[in-house]
């Protein structure tokens, strides 16, 4: 059976079965708050989780099949202004992620999680704060 996985607004996801559309499980998620934008473009899928980045900057891995969290963890380093709404991008046993925000003055930051256990591997600034490098 070939699953397909849904994101929803505020970082929960559906999978789907591909063939019939059957409802095989849903994980809801509350965020912590809403900033401007209800928006969420996608999931990444990896090593036998779903991965999805939610707008209270949270990066969370699913099992694929039951559904179950396998982790949570923080990803923005400053949420005061910033979030995700992409796609957790899936890259060689990485998530990648970009913070959104720059409307509301947030420096972007594009950052890597392990997709074994959630830890960050990098951070890099796509720009600066002043006086800061980059990475």
């Amino acid at each position: 059976m070939a699953g397909l996985y849904v994101s929803t607004p505020h970082g929960g996801v559906l999978a789907l079965d591909a063939t019939t559309g059957k409802l095989l499980w849903q994980a809801p998620y509350n965020p912590a708050y809403v900033l401007l934008f209800a928006v969420n473009r996608g999931v990444g899928l990896g090593d036998g989780k779903v991965f999805i980045a939610t707008q209270d900057c949270r990066i969370l891995a699913l099992d694929a099949t039951t559904g179950k969290q396998v982790w949570n963890v923080q990803g923005c380093r400053d949420t005061s202004n910033s979030w995700y709404s992409m796609a957790a991008y899936v890259y060689k046993n990485q998530i990648i992620v970009g913070t959104g925000g720059g409307d509301n003055g947030t420096i972007g930051l594009v950052s890597s999680f392990s997709i074994q256990d959630g830890k960050r591997l990098w951070d890099w600034r796509s720009i600066p704060a002043s006086g800061r490098a980059r990475a």
